[in-house]
Parts: structure tokens; sequence; C-alpha cells
């Protein structure tokens, strides 16, 4: 959309419209992909807050270190 939104000069009246409908589209793709999910195959929650729990942090300690030593 950048790009367009750049050389095109119509197009950025629309550009609200544009964000809108992503968001839309973005919404009913995450309730498609929760409606899906098959709970039985994961298995006990305290195994999956556990593994998000842990990513989370990993995920955390890998963003400070680069924000440290890159910036």
């Amino acid at each position: 959309m950048s790009i367009l939104g750049s050389y095109v000069s119509f197009l950025k009246p629309l550009a609200p419209f544009f964000v809108d409908a992503a968001y839309v589209f973005l919404g009913m793709a995450m309730a498609a992909l929760g409606m899906s999910v098959n709970f039985k195959v994961i298995g006990t929650w305290c195994r999956v807050f556990t593994a998000c729990f842990l990513s989370s942090v990993i995920l955390m300690i890998v963003c400070y270190v680069v924000a440290r030593f890159v910036f």
C-alpha cells in the first residue's frame, strides 16, 4: 500500500478503508484458525502454558540481547 500510495494519488483517501478491511480479514483468519484447533491433541493445559511461557521468556531474552548489543 505504501508504494501505491506514493505514486497513485487517488488511493490515499481509500487507505483507511484498506486498513479496516485488513483488520476484518485478519480477524476472520484468526477465528478460522481458532475454530479448527483440536484441543484433545494439545493435551493438558499445563504443558501448553509452560511452552508458551518459556518461548515468551526466550524471545524476550533474545530481543534484549539484540537491542543491547546492536543499538
